[in-house]
């Protein structure tokens, strides 16, 4: 019988909330486009005092909000990929990345008329905690150079990271990956330890990934294209590292580092949008 937390309730927001008053209001000029899927590489850059993006607008709302996709409640299009909306923004003086989510809510209020409220519901959750026999990690030892590796492949839902992180940060690292329910972080720890992981988040617990149409008519009018080739044992990350292809379920991973990753039920805080307009007003 699943267990019922009381009195849980995430707050990822609040860090936001608390430096909005002090960050710049806004980006010292900004230019905001709806463009076609191809118009330059997908994702965002943080470089020599600007902010530059080209993605859908609900990984708009995830980098403004610093929230889960799957706790954001907003129009069906927002997750079309074939909708991308470029952004290119100039910080002011002195400004730093973390005051980007707050300009970027500002941004995205005054050209869309963006508006939205917070709200907590009760929800199917995986609870992190410590087993019962202790945790199995090694303390990280001080590194500034140390660059830790992340995989998460939203498909099949095989991730891997190695390098070190807090208990908290291991959570939101697999609250970024395709579980079908958020992970709620309850070990109560707040020291930062090595961990090694390589997992694939079984079918029953993997969330769909994202709906694609590219390419969908092309594929009615192709020809058999044959079985497919056998997979390779390993995958090759960046900087040439390989990784086993077939890892263990992510549930026995991380029952080895002495952790419990269980289902059952939480308040959690979701961003809901109330209005929004497809259309970005001129610049």
């Amino acid at each position: 019988m699943p267990k019922r937390i009381v009195g849980v309730l995430l707050l990822p927001l609040a860090a936001a909330a608390a430096y909005a008053q002090s960050a710049p209001a806004s980006f010292e000029v900004a230019s905001v486009k709806q463009v076609t899927v191809g118009a330059g590489l997908a994702g965002e850059q943080v470089n020599a005092g600007s902010f530059r993006c080209n993605c859908s607008f609900s990984s708009l709302l995830v980098i403004a909000y610093d929230m889960v996709g799957a706790r954001i409640e907003a129009p069906a299009w927002t997750q079309d990929y074939m909708n991308v909306y470029q952004i290119n923004a100039k910080l002011p003086a002195n400004a730093t990345p973390d005051q980007i989510p707050a300009m970027l809510q500002r941004l995205l209020a005054e050209r869309f008329q963006l508006v939205v409220h917070r709200e907590s519901r009760t929800t199917p959750v995986y609870t992190l905690t410590i087993d019962r026999g202790g945790l199995k990690l090694k303390p990280a030892q001080p590194d500034p150079d140390a660059k830790p590796i992340r995989f998460t492949n939203l498909s099949d839902g095989q991730l891997y990271f190695a390098g070190k992180m807090t208990l908290a940060e291991f959570a939101e690292f697999l609250n970024k990956s395709p579980f079908d329910r958020q992970v709620v972080d309850l070990t109560g720890n707040d020291g930062s330890y090595d961990i090694l992981l390589n997992a694939r988040i079984p079918e029953d617990a993997l969330r769909p990934p994202p709906h694609f149409r590219l390419g969908a008519g092309i594929a009615e009018s192709a020809t058999d294209p044959g079985p497919p080739p056998d997979p390779l044992p390993y995958i090759r990350l960046r900087g040439g590292k390989q990784i086993p292809a077939d890892p263990t379920s992510v549930f026995t991973a991380i029952r080895n580092l002495g952790m419990r990753l269980e289902r059952t039920r939480a308040p959690i805080e979701f961003l809901v949008v109330d209005h929004l307009n497809r259309v970005p007003s001129g610049n």
